[in-house]
């Protein structure tokens, strides 16, 4: 999500510590938790697979990864995916407005310290 945000920051403004307008920066926190969901879920579906009853029908986690694939195609591999995105996404956007927020906020109280 780091990353991606940098990037992002990066592509905008040309500078991945640039200070973003609050709504450039909640667009990129939309954008940091979808590619957090397409990237994470692979490993999700064979998480929650391997966690279930399920598990018994496979002999490890390799082997559940070569079963999904084999038997289901590529694309079981983001099952729930859309799921994990409407919860995930404006999630990830609300949390980077929020922390520049808190960082302004903190940043305005100890200047005025000084």
């Amino acid at each position: 999500r780091f990353f991606f945000m940098a990037q992002y920051r990066a592509f905008i403004a040309g500078d991945a510590e640039a200070k973003l307008p609050k709504h450039l920066t909640f667009l990129g926190g939309l954008g940091a938790g979808l590619f957090s969901v397409l990237t994470t879920s692979p490993f999700d579906v064979v998480k929650t697979r391997m966690q279930s009853v399920e598990a018994k029908n496979y002999k490890g986690t390799f082997d559940c990864f070569r079963q999904i694939l084999t038997h289901e195609g590529p694309l079981a591999f983001f099952n729930g995916a859309l799921a994990r995105s409407a919860r995930v996404v404006p999630g990830q956007g609300i949390i980077f407005v929020s922390v520049d927020v808190v960082y302004d906020l903190i940043s305005g109280f100890t200047a005025k310290k000084k």
